[in-house]
């Protein structure tokens, strides 16, 4: 309701007051604040923090906190009024020294804010489980300064409060959600850091908000522990990256190494190397799909190369790496045995098994260096004794006084050499012991695909038809020779990067965050385990979404036991924030057509809006001009227009049409690394993935356009779930029978 219709309106206008004023204080308190200068590096943290502090409390002077709860702990006779915002704020003035103006929302005491309902609560925090009363839950709009609306809330009021959330327009930048939280959000927001988690979420169920706010919860509740460096997030392109860029700012948290895997691959490679466009592949099977076996074949081969399967082939062949990198025997120098060869084996396999090969190598080198040194006297004694026997036996066979002298002389002075170089000697022959692995990751790669019978040998484990394995040793051996590389071929080289070299920026890395996790194969999430041995993850992704199925993922359960084993647990997120319940009833009938139980359907929150309906038109420049009009009427009031296609020729079609026309300011989305800016986008299906806009409308949902296939019925309800607000669909003649049941108007 309206701030001033509400009974407590005085009290919490006089309490915003009071906030405001204390905000002000405490930012004149930071910016003039004096620093003790003994200690420079804690000084150097101490303004660093403080200056953050400084930042967020500007950031949020307009906005101090959306929230409150009345909490009256058992036991306890005083009641705490909290308030609950971004950033948190201790009260200067109060006689408790603990009083808070505003309490920070990852605090544990806020989650009741998010999951409690009025009466008996409880919420865990370090001491403990804290039981008590919540007494009043109340929600606040406040809008440069201004009290506007405030809501007690119960059942009734969160859905009045989401929905009122939910009907703003957005712009071209996703933004966070600390005030409309959702419990079965916050259960995965708030969940333990020692464990991973897969998280299957429908379109719209705030997937990719959900782990951002997971970051920054995580980075609040081990500040003290971990660094933003250790967090890292893996996007599908850098579209994505783009839109996501300013929520965890937003929420206080910055130097969380945000990422794709292309970019990872690109860091460890030795060499410049061309990355085949990761859509290219996509858009031949849809061109092509069902027709001929042709793309059957490339889509076996991609799927292979992205299973454990090909995984095990490659761990054959690092093992063949392995024996060859070994030791045969003892390790003797100058005569004196310093480590045996089962000592060395049991360090190689057992005691260094956690290091790659290079790190390995590079202890026992140390190690045995450290062996010499400690046995010096000993190599001393061994080259004097060795020079003392070859100089009897020279002697004994020398026939003057001349020719002993000269092998005296002679043999000092080697006996003076080796012992002056028995470190310079010692590096040597520990180098050449046990020998580093001194290729590129190409060319180790380019070894495994080179010899049919090798690789035959490696991949004698694999399930996999032999003609499969066969080609896709063929298709991957032709690309290395013109030095390129496909997504298929990212596991593989981080794979042996990692077991042969390591990755030190990854090995760091304490959690990481996958979105869009459905186009990302077993192999690349084993790797990901492999290397950061230390990390947990959040994986997230849609199985409805799966256009990439040629190498991702449609088993959450089989991903599960391939890659993170028992320290993983999978939710699922049904419920969806984004559309209307017209937009998400008519995804849903496209869906239906998916025979896969793996497909978790979106449940949307009860927010109305106008009738999906399909309109067939006779030719495209009817489509065209419907385009223009539909245009023409969303400009006043959607902040955000997508037309999608489902191709990118057909997408340049349309945007060579509309920005010829004036009034309309559009921008073309065809290159994965773009930025939208513009009110109005024209992108194709597969690249709108993980976005939303106010309105969209797709171009031409036709019989021939969208056959009924599994990839085409993803491919259509990506794009209608991308609609927050308005969905229009056109079709250039008969529309797909994939929108059967939807209403349908003939133009």
């Amino acid at each position: 309701m309206k701030a001033n219709q509400h009974k407590d309106y005085s009290d919490e206008k006089k309490h915003l007051t009071y906030t405001l004023e204390s905000i002000i204080d405490e930012i004149s308190i930071l910016k003039n604040k004096k620093y003790d200068s003994v200690n420079s590096g804690i000084v150097g943290n101490i303004i660093a923090m403080d200056a953050k502090k400084q930042k967020q409390l500007e950031k949020s002077i307009n906005n101090p906190y959306f929230g409150k709860i009345d909490f009256k702990e058992e036991g306890q006779g005083k009641t705490e009024n909290l308030y609950i915002g971004k950033v948190s704020l201790m009260d200067n003035y109060s006689d408790n020294e603990n009083d808070m103006i505003i309490v920070d929302w990852r605090a544990p005491i806020a989650s009741l804010y998010y999951d409690g309902n009025l009466g008996k609560v409880n919420y865990n925090c370090p001491d403990g489980t804290i039981n008590g009363d919540l007494i009043v839950k109340r929600n606040f709009k406040i809008q440069e300064r201004n009290l506007e609306e405030i809501s007690d809330i119960d059942v009734t009021a969160i859905d009045e409060m989401l929905i009122g959330f939910l009907e703003e327009n957005k712009d071209n930048k996703l933004r966070d959600i600390v005030a409309t939280i959702q419990s079965e959000q916050n259960n995965i927001i708030r969940a333990d850091i020692k464990k991973s988690l897969i998280v299957q979420g429908a379109a719209g169920g705030g997937k990719t908000t959900i782990a951002l706010h997971r970051i920054a919860y995580l980075m609040y509740m081990l500040k003290d522990k971990v660094s933003p460096e250790e967090f890292m997030i893996v996007a599908p392109n850098k579209l994505f990256l783009n839109y996501i860029a300013d929520v965890l700012p937003e929420l206080g948290v910055d130097d969380v190494k945000q990422t794709t895997f292309e970019e990872l691959v690109k860091d460890i490679l030795a060499k410049e190397v061309k990355v085949d466009d990761p859509d290219s592949k996509l858009i031949q099977i849809v061109e092509k799909y069902g027709n001929g076996a042709d793309i059957e074949k490339v889509m076996a081969i991609s799927s292979f190369k992205s299973s454990i399967d090909y995984q095990k082939g490659l761990e054959a062949y690092i093992n063949q790496i392995h024996s060859s990198t070994m030791p045969s025997g003892d390790f003797v120098f100058e005569g004196v045995t310093l480590a045996k060869l089962d000592e060395m084996l049991k360090m190689y396999r057992e005691d260094y098994n956690r290091h790659p090969v290079a790190k390995r190598v590079e202890l026992i080198q140390d190690y045995l260096s450290g062996r010499a040194d400690m046995n010096k006297s000993l190599i001393e004694r061994s080259i004097k004794l060795s020079i003392n026997k070859k100089e009897a036996k020279l002697v004994a066979n020398s026939k003057s006084d001349v020719e002993i002298s000269e092998i005296t002389k002679g043999l000092y002075e080697e006996q003076r050499k080796r012992i002056k170089d028995i470190k310079a000697n010692l590096k040597k022959e520990v180098a050449a012991y046990i020998v580093s692995p001194g290729k590129s990751i190409l060319k180790y790669y380019k070894d495994f695909v080179a010899d049919a019978k090798v690789y035959a040998e490696f991949m004698a484990e694999s399930k996999i038809d032999s003609d499969i394995v066969e080609a896709a040793r063929l298709n991957t051996k032709e690309m290395l020779i013109q030095n390129r590389i496909e997504v298929e071929d990212f596991a593989a080289l981080m794979y042996l990067k990692g077991k042969l070299h390591g990755i030190a920026e990854l090995e760091k890395m304490r959690h990481v965050v996958v979105d869009e996790a459905q186009d990302t194969g077993a192999f690349q999430y084993y790797v990901l385990r492999d290397l950061m041995k230390d990390s947990t993850f959040t994986i997230l992704g849609d199985i409805a979404q799966g256009i990439n199925a040629h190498r991702g993922t449609d088993d959450w359960g089989a991903l599960k036991e391939d890659a993170f084993k028992e320290n993983c647990e999978i939710l699922n997120l049904e419920q969806s924030y984004r559309t209307t319940v017209e937009i998400m009833d008519a995804a849903n009938i496209v869906l239906k057509n998916l025979d896969n139980k793996a497909v978790v359907y979106a449940k949307p929150v009860l927010r109305h809006g106008s009738v999906v309906t399909v309109n067939e038109y006779e030719s495209k420049e009817e489509i065209y001009l419907s385009i223009k009009d539909k245009i023409e009427e969303l400009k006043d009031t959607s902040k955000s227009i997508a037309v999608i296609c489902k191709m990118e020729k057909e997408c340049e079609e349309v945007y060579n049409y509309l920005r010829k026309l004036e009034g309309i300011d559009v921008q073309l989305l065809n290159d994965r690394e773009s930025e939208y800016k513009k009110q109005v986008v024209v992108v194709p299906s597969y690249l709108s993935k993980g976005l939303e806009f106010d309105s969209v409308i797709l171009a031409d949902v036709n019989k021939e356009n969208y056959t009924v296939n599994d990839l085409n019925i993803k491919l259509l309800y990506v794009s209608m779930t991308r609609a927050l607000h308005t969905l229009d669909i056109f079709a250039n003649g008969e529309r797909s029978e994939l929108l059967e049941g939807i209403e349908c108007s003939v133009k």
